[in-house]
């Protein structure tokens, strides 16, 4: 039997522990020598092992053997990994020797160590590549897609050129392409994502992984395979072999050459944290922002509350302020009544007077035409003047005034043909009534003068002429509007408050008494009316008169 001298060889220690005889005839095969028993060096005694070919070649084992081993296929000792083997290789004497430049019982290994050197090289670089594909805490899958490429081709016989649109409408195509597909091998970092406790947990199918959820994004990848895409890279859902979910990252490497499928590589990175931090940030800003809007809601309720708090204090402030206005109003015209009162007796005596001796005059100078007409004149403003104390008593003690249903229509007619005849031709007068106007409750003769009144204020405010209007409508609430609007100088702002008031004027001395519209706020509001006033300076005032309105008589 021919021996060589020991080769420092590195067995695969899984495969050496699974079946040793095997892997020494990978070994041996490295060397070129087919058939050949292999021992270990330096532990002759306590570890060898014989591949059953070296059985068939060697009849019989000599004493010339470094150990004889008392019996074939025994391992005594595994190496530990990353230990050499040094390895001696046996053949059968007669036999030419497997190796060059050994012959029969020398040791000439030249050629044969560089071989041995070189299969060392690959051997560590095999053991480092494969440290490295159980190490690395990425899930590494080796599949086979033979039988899914036949299916595809299949397909693609049948006239289906679209296998995306296929897949979408057959979904159950993605289950059974799924179960095509072949687990052949995965790393160890596979093992502890998928709570694994061996390989074969895992390999076979892929119902062990997939959930309902996978197989959308799956059907993407078969998709992809078909468009013969070098990648594929998405996000999904699979499951550990207890049923827990994991949020993966799935990247396929399909080879360049897709005639042959057997081995296609597939990397899965766990996801699950990130997706879990990115469901709590969603989640979180989803709460974020219903806190936000609910805030927000309670903000502007808060401002809408706020903002009617306000407008009821304004208007509660306005409302006080006219409670003010009106009753200094009230107690200037309580002023001007206990005044007028004091001196109506007097006036009216001196009228009675001036009118009794007007009466003696008459019957005196009865054959003076002359005399009789001024003293017709004289006695006509005795009648004025005893009719302008009555205005001040009335507006003053709200007294004098009666109480009847008016008719709006009439009303504004008589006073516009009143007025009329005071206007000059620079002034023109425009009626704007409705028809069928309601009737109002008050005193006839006050208010026509009220309107007159307010349509000589608007006269004497256009010296240059311009237009004066005088219209009524329905307010449909229950209310008759009556307005007197002119095209004058208007009125200041700083006074507006003020022209209500008894004897204030704007117009110059002696051409005003300040009783007009006086008479016409005591006129209005004595009928249970109100009176308000619009005016810009240059460009006209608006009066209007609103009165309730009562059923006609």
């Amino acid at each position: 039997m021919g021996v060589s001298d020991p080769l420092s060889l590195w067995p695969d220690p899984e495969r050496l522990a699974d079946d040793p005889a095997a892997e020494l005839g990978r070994l041996a095969r490295l060397t070129g020598a087919a058939a050949a028993a292999l021992w270990h060096a330096e532990r002759p005694a306590a570890c060898r092992a014989w591949p059953e070919a070296a059985v068939a070649l060697c009849d019989w084992l000599g004493s010339d053997t470094p150990a004889p081993p008392p019996a074939f296929g025994a391992a005594r000792r595994i190496p530990l990994p990353g230990e050499p083997a040094r390895l001696g290789l046996f053949w059968k004497a007669d036999a030419p020797s497997p190796l060059p430049g050994l012959d029969g019982a020398a040791a000439r290994l030249g050629p044969a160590l560089r071989l041995a050197h070189r299969c060392r090289e690959v051997a560590e670089r095999e053991a480092r590549y494969r440290r490295i594909f159980h190490e690395i805490p990425v899930s590494i899958w080796e599949e086979d897609f033979s039988a899914l490429k036949e299916e595809l081709d299949r397909l693609r016989a049948e006239g289906v050129t679209d296998v995306e649109a296929y897949l979408a409408a057959h979904p159950e195509f993605a289950v059974r392409a799924a179960r095509l597909i072949r687990i052949l091998d995965v790393n160890d970092y596979t093992l502890r994502l998928f709570r694994a406790r061996s390989r074969q947990e895992l390999l076979g199918s892929l119902d062990k992984i997939f959930t309902p959820e996978s197989f959308p994004v799956f059907a993407k990848e078969v998709a992809a395979l078909a468009r013969g895409e070098r990648f594929f890279e998405c996000e999904g859902q699979n499951r550990t072999v207890d049923g827990e979910p994991l949020e993966v990252l799935m990247r396929v490497e399909f080879p360049p050459e897709k005639s042959d499928l057997s081995r296609v590589t597939v990397s899965i990175t766990d996801i699950t944290r990130r997706k879990r931090a990115e469901e709590a940030l969603r989640q979180a800003r989803e709460e974020l922002e219903a806190r936000v809007q609910a805030r927000t809601a309670e903000l502007e309720e808060a401002k809408r509350r706020l903002e009617e708090d306000i407008r009821a204090r304004e208007a509660a402030e306005a409302e006080r302020e006219r409670f003010r206005k009106e009753l200094e109003r009230s107690r200037l015209f309580e002023a001007v009544g206990q005044l007028a009162g004091g001196v109506a007796h007097d006036f009216n005596n001196l009228l009675g007077s001036i009118l009794g001796c007007l009466y003696g005059l008459r019957l005196r100078l009865e054959g003076d035409p002359e005399a009789l007409a001024e003293l017709d004149r004289i006695r006509d403003l005795c009648k004025q003047g005893g009719e302008l104390t009555r205005q001040l008593l009335a507006i003053a003690r709200r007294q004098g005034g009666r109480d009847e249903a008016v008719a709006v229509g009439p009303l504004v007619q008589e006073a516009a043909a009143l007025l009329q005849r005071t206007l000059p031709r620079t002034i023109r007068l425009a009626l704007e009534m409705e028809p069928d106007l309601p009737s109002v409750r008050g005193d006839r003769p006050l208010l026509t003068a009220a309107l007159l009144n307010l349509g000589v204020n608007a006269r004497d405010a256009m010296p240059r002429g311009g237009e004066i209007r005088l219209g009524a409508r329905p307010t449909g609430d229950g209310w008759v509007r009556i307005w007197v609007e002119d095209t004058g100088v208007g009125i200041p702002p700083d006074v507006q408050d003020r022209v209500f008031e008894p004897f204030f004027t704007t117009k110059p001395v002696g051409q005003g008494t300040g009783l007009g519209l006086s008479m016409v706020y005591a006129t209005v509001t004595e009928a249970g009316g109100r009176v308000s006033l619009r005016s810009e300076p240059g460009r006209g005032t608006r009066i209007e008169l609103a009165l309730p309105a009562v059923e006609a008589p």
